[in-house]
C-alpha cells in the first residue's frame, strides 16, 4: 500500500509526514469525531489538531486560523 505526504497541525505548525491511506482514513475521522489525537511515528508523538493535504506540484500558500469562538 503506497503512503500519502500529509502535514499534520501540531501546535498550529506543520509537521510533515507519510502514512498510509488507512491510517488517515482513520486519522480524519478520529480527528472529526472526537477532535484532537495523538499520531505516534518513528520520531516521535504528535498531538494532531488537524491534517493537510495538498495537490502534487502545488506550491501556494496556507494560512491556519484558529476559532477563537468557543
Amino acid at each position: 500500500m503506497e503512503n500519502i505526504a500529509v502535514s499534520l497541525i501540531v501546535d498550529g505548525s506543520f509537521k510533515n509526514v507519510a502514512i498510509s491511506q488507512d491510517m488517515l482514513n482513520e486519522l480524519a475521522i478520529k480527528l472529526r469525531k472526537e477532535g484532537k489525537c495523538f499520531v505516534h511515528t518513528q520520531k516521535g508523538s504528535y498531538e494532531v489538531e488537524g491534517i493537510v493535504i495538498t495537490a502534487k506540484g502545488m506550491k501556494n500558500s496556507l494560512m491556519v486560523l484558529q476559532d477563537l469562538k468557543d
